[in-house]
């Protein structure tokens, strides 16, 4: 058997063959490294872009759309009250309210007013029983105790107080708007007052019942974006509706946001 001496293993380690396999290696893993760098860079554009622009962006569409259905809504609604008799009958409020479109009951509130209602109709606001009866958007609760988005117009002025029509909102057509604009299914997109009372949204799971009121009242007229990071439990916005005490309010597990950059980090 022939003898292996040292230099044969000196010529064996810096042979073509071996600078080849190892420039092939080196050049191998570079480019992997490069690729790879280059996938982190573009994912992470991407999310940033989705949290500065994308997120942002339908928040403020749900909020415009959501302005525009509730003031068309309100304004068909005090058109049909006007034509309402100082004592409607509950034909008269069911015509009414189909006249309206956009609200699931109506009922008649105020001072001296017989309670009539027609539709799945809320309950009378108790300061309904004072002369300073509120009117304008409200909350009101529903059979199932949750809060609900409502409008109160005057029905007829007389000496002893107001007499008022109190009328709530469809609220599978403020969710069907919400849903609309909203940019990722795991999202959720709520209707929120500014006391932070959730009256409608959409979600993968249960919904809230209220946000953190601060959070809902952002200033000016555009998104307030909470700060985004990879380690933070969900990135948030919100956007007032106009002309209107209530706000679209926007979360995502930061989770879902950063999961394509995490899948591509491990």
């Amino acid at each position: 058997m022939p003898e292996i001496h040292a230099q044969s293993e000196d010529l064996t380690i810096n042979s073509l063959v071996t600078k080849v396999v190892a420039t092939v290696f080196v050049g191998t893993f570079a480019t992997a490294l490069l690729v790879g760098w280059i996938a982190i860079q573009s994912t992470r554009d991407f999310v940033e872009r989705s949290i500065d622009e994308r997120y942002p962006r339908a928040v403020d569409l749900a909020a415009q759309a959501s302005a525009t259905w509730l003031a068309a809504a309100r304004a068909r609604l005090e058109h049909a009250v006007a034509e309402l008799s100082r004592a409607p009958s509950d034909a008269e409020l069911a015509e009414a309210l189909e006249k309206a479109r956009g609200f699931e009951g109506i009922r008649i509130c105020g001072s001296g007013a017989a309670e009539r209602a027609a539709g799945l109709a809320p309950d009378c606001p108790h300061a309904s029983r004072d002369a300073g009866a509120p009117l304008g958007w409200l909350a009101t609760r529903r059979a199932d105790g949750a809060r609900q988005p409502a409008i109160a117009t005057p029905l007829v002025a007389a000496e002893r107080g107001t007499r008022f029509a109190i009328a709530a909102f469809e609220r599978k057509r403020l969710v069907d708007l919400l849903g609309v604009h909203r940019p990722h299914p795991d999202a959720l997109m709520l209707l929120a007052s500014r006391s932070g009372e959730v009256l409608a949204g959409i979600g993968a799971g249960e919904l809230p019942k209220r946000v953190d009121p601060a959070f809902a009242r952002p200033s000016g007229d555009s998104s307030t974006p909470s700060a985004g990071s990879i380690w933070r439990r969900a990135i948030r916005m919100a956007h007032p509706i106009a002309g209107t005490p209530w706000h679209v309010v926007f979360e995502v597990p930061s989770s879902v946001v950063y999961s394509p950059l995490l899948v591509l980090i491990r």
